[in-house]
């Protein structure tokens, strides 16, 4: 689990504004360079993982016409995966983050992301396959999407969480935009 930080603003109004200014200058974080890695490590997850989320969505009426299913059908692989998504956001990500640790929540999503990417390639035996893969992304999505700011707030110094999130957050929107592009190149 997790320490609080150790400068709470309410225990700050207790000291005065002196002993808060020295209790807040003595304040070190020790920072490795090795976090850049992690950083660019985890938008590369991330990238993927917009990537997959969208890859459908350019190219329906072709996978409609592929495999013989409706376009409510085709569009229903989005669907599942938000609203998967959206309950396992509010049930089980806030619970591994915060009681397993980030290690555990970012292998536990890289593993769903991964389980997810390899049942869609069966699509071609079944187009459930790409159903229930997107099943399985909606689970693991969560892990990945909500953690950018705890890696910002484990791993970066308090000036530069600001950039390490933004990275984190958007690297899942490169991955989307690329999702959309490539799809009709080859299809």
């Amino acid at each position: 689990m997790n320490k609080p930080n150790k400068l709470v603003n309410e225990d700050m109004d207790d000291l005065g504004e002196e002993s808060s200014k020295a209790t807040k200058e003595s304040e070190q974080y020790r920072v490795y360079p090795y976090r850049w890695v992690t950083l660019v490590a985890f938008a590369l997850l991330k990238i993927v993982n917009g990537a997959g989320m969208s890859f459908f969505n350019p190219i329906a009426v072709a996978l409609q016409n592929a495999y013989g299913v409706s376009l409510f059908m085709v569009n229903t692989i989005a669907l599942v995966n938000i609203f998967v998504s959206g309950i396992a956001s509010f049930t089980i990500s806030g619970y591994i983050l915060d009681n397993w640790g980030l290690m555990s929540a970012l292998l536990l999503g890289g593993a769903g992301l991964l389980i997810s990417l390899w049942l869609r390639v069966f699509i071609n035996i079944s187009f459930y396959f790409a159903l229930f893969g997107m099943f399985f992304a909606g689970i693991s999505n969560p892990l990945l999407i909500n953690a950018p700011p705890k890696i910002s707030a484990q791993w970066f110094a308090p000036r530069e969480r600001a950039v390490s999130t933004a990275v984190g957050s958007l690297a899942r929107q490169v991955g989307a935009a690329i999702g959309f592009v490539f799809p009709v190149m080859f299809v």
